[in-house]
């Protein structure tokens, strides 16, 4: 009875491991636009610490300042230095001039 129990919380610690390194897979790189900006620069730095660059054009200018604000709480929960606000201002500029169009 222990062993099963046993092998049953290996298969789940198993799976969450999986899943949770699923978020680090790169997705196809794609050149960034001015990769000599320093917004470019910065992103590469920064966001390919824990995972691949994403493409600006991946989210809307509004979605950006979503995803920033929870990659920063992320950079702290996993002990890497976070974005200063002239880093994240920065990044976020770059990110709307980049991004992709609001659908409406």
């Amino acid at each position: 009875m222990q062993i099963r129990i046993a092998s049953r919380i290996a298969s789940v610690a198993v799976c969450l491991l999986l899943i949770a390194c699923t978020e680090n897979i790169p997705e196809v790189a794609r050149e960034l636009p001015d990769p000599t900006a320093l917004g470019a620069q910065l992103m590469k730095k920064k966001c390919g610490e824990c995972h691949g660059t994403p493409h600006p054009d991946t989210h809307t200018a509004k979605m950006w300042l979503a995803v920033l604000h929870r990659m920063q709480n992320r950079m702290t929960m996993r002990a890497h230095k976070p974005l200063t606000a002239e880093e994240f201002d920065l990044l976020l500029g770059y990110l709307k001039k980049y991004s992709a169009a609001d659908k409406k």
